[in-house]
């Protein structure tokens, strides 16, 4: 038994060193989740060449031939857009051309297999009625801004449509797919319009038959010359038919000089229109129309508190200082009462003034805190929330005081453009910094959709209101009312064909009062300035036919007022 059992060990040798390696792996496998959490929480530029290859944003482009299609419908829709219907010049055509736009890139998500939701269906809807703003505003600037905003919204939609945002929006990732949506996904794809032109000559099948069909076509004007010419010379006898022809063969070098302008700026337009919906496609089909990831700011918050809060708080002890050594100045805005010394527009244009340079510095230190600040172990940013909070306490201070200096010169010299335009930012730099005071004393307020909200409303007030119209309107009915004591008809002239109704009306009650002998020199005066003005401008008027596409509501109420008051011999 002893001689049986003693050549067999219970543990052959070579069986001894496996232990090490497995040590080893176990060891190595407890480092590597630590190795990959460090690794995703490094920057993308920072990630190694592979990973940094995943993160890329869009996968290897693939071309369809719907792709082809709505490319050459894009730069058609964009080369009339800088040709027929640009939004300054034809109002009419610029809001068609939104409409155009809306229907091409709802068919083109639904054919690419996304569907509106009751979301996109809303945020479609709103970008329609703002639309209309192009026709109801008489102001070039105005129109242009409307553009512009209804672009990033169908950036938002294309993005929303294809599941980028997710199916529950939440308020704190609102901002990040906003950024992503109209600052990121346009510009990544703006050289797919080329490749998708190009796609039916790439393809061997689609080019033969696409080059056949060229080749027909031409043979078959070549053909068509002889018996044309022959038409036409039968029928040359009538000289309007002959004169038509004349006009259409003409060749007019300015012309064709404008059109090459016209389609070198309609390209741009027609890369980011069909890029926005190119990429979003694309992410989608990578990401499977998962939710596009928000941006993180954590990986910026490598301050102490106690560096940002000694930088921050000497700026806080200058401000209340200043509030308290001026006191009285801010009070007088309130109560009406000017500071010794000051006019109206020294007093209104100084609060202003102070307004915006307070406004700027305390929107880059509440950015300073929220981006930079290191979150403390215990997760709670009291003193993050604390600073911001006294922020925008002083800062709404401050923009209640520049408000109430601001009505006091509206009440006093009347409205202007640049008062309004003013007085619109105050308003909204109010609602942004209250938004940040109620978030920082109620966690779960919505302080990104409430400052959004508030944007929209006031972009609709400033365009579907027509602020020109009101700014007429008011400094005629409050100077006929006894509050200005003068109006300046030249100011009225330039606010375009939304001041038409007001001046028509001042110049109607200034000659009935001209006629009682109770108009003072400088009304005769004015008022001789103001028909003058009125004959100019219905004279231009009046002379040049409309094209249909330039129809705009102050427009067509300045033309009928105009032409009425021709016709009664005024």
């Amino acid at each position: 038994m002893e001689q049986k059992n003693n050549p067999v060990p219970e543990n052959p040798p070579v069986s001894q060193p496996s232990p090490a390696p497995t040590e080893e792996r176990s060891s190595a496998a407890a480092k590597a989740p630590s190795a990959l959490e460090s690794a995703t929480q490094r920057p993308w530029y920072s990630l190694p060449q592979e990973e940094a290859e995943k993160e890329r944003l869009l996968p290897k482009p693939e071309y369809a031939t719907l792709d082809a299609v709505f490319a050459w419908l894009m730069l058609a829709l964009s080369f009339f857009f800088v040709r027929f219907f640009p939004v300054g010049t034809y109002p009419l055509g610029g809001l068609l051309g939104v409409w155009a736009l809306l229907l091409l890139e709802g068919l083109y998500l639904h054919l690419s297999g996304h569907r509106l939701r009751l979301r996109g269906i809303l945020l479609a809807s709103l970008a329609a009625i703002l639309s209309i703003g192009l026709i109801l505003s008489g102001n070039v600037a105005s129109r242009n801004l409307l553009f512009l905003l209804l672009l990033a919204a169908m950036a938002a939609l294309a993005y929303d449509a294809c599941g980028l945002a997710g199916r529950k929006l939440s308020s704190d990732g609102l901002l990040s797919h906003l950024a992503n949506a109209t600052l990121r996904f346009p510009f990544c794809a703006l050289t797919a319009l080329f490749p998708s032109l190009s796609l039916p000559l790439r393809r061997s099948h689609a080019s033969r038959k696409l080059w056949k069909t060229v080749g027909w076509v031409l043979l078959g004007l070549c053909i068509a010359v002889i018996p044309t010419v022959i038409v036409a010379a039968l029928l040359s006898y009538d000289a309007q038919f002959t004169a038509l022809l004349e006009r259409l063969l003409s060749f007019s070098l300015d012309g064709f000089f404008e059109t090459v302008g016209d389609l070198i700026l309609a390209v741009p337009l027609a890369m980011l229109l069909f890029g926005t919906l190119f990429a979003v496609k694309a992410r989608a089909k990578k990401t499977g129309s998962a939710e596009e990831r928000p941006f993180s700011v954590g990986r910026f918050r490598v301050m102490p508190p106690a560096l940002l809060c000694a930088a921050v708080t000497p700026i806080l002890l200058l401000y209340v200082l200043f509030f308290v050594s001026q006191w009285s100045y801010y009070v007088s805005a309130f109560t009406h009462v000017l500071p010794s010394g000051m006019t109206y527009a020294q007093y209104a244009r100084e609060g202003f003034f102070q307004l915006f340079t307070v406004s700027i510095i305390n929107a880059l230190l509440l950015l300073a805190l929220h981006l930079l600040m290191r979150t403390p172990p215990s997760g709670k940013p009291i003193l993050r929330r604390i600073y911001s909070a006294v922020l925008a306490l002083l800062t709404l201070v401050l923009i209640a005081t520049a408000l109430s200096k601001m009505i006091l010169y509206i009440h006093s010299y009347g409205l202007t453009q640049k008062r309004v335009y003013a007085s619109a930012a105050m308003l909204f730099l109010a609602v942004c910094f209250l938004s940040v005071l109620l978030r920082q004393l109620i966690r779960r307020f919505p302080s990104v959709p409430v400052t959004l909200v508030a944007g929209l409303l006031l972009a609709a007030a400033m365009t579907l209101g027509n602020p020109d119209a009101l700014i007429a309107s008011y400094n005629v009915d409050a100077y006929l009312r006894g509050d200005l004591e003068t109006v300046d008809v030249e100011a009225l002239a330039d606010l375009g064909d939304s001041a038409i109704p007001a001046m028509v009306k001042l110049e109607w009650v200034w000659k009935e009062e001209n006629l009682l002998g109770r108009l003072s020199h400088d009304e005769r005066e004015a008022l001789r300035l103001l028909s003058d003005l009125l004959d100019a401008r219905a004279e231009k008027v009046l002379a040049d036919t409309p094209s249909p596409l330039s129809f705009s509501i102050p427009a067509y109420r300045a033309r009928a007022l105009l032409s009425q008051r021709s016709a009664s011999g005024e």
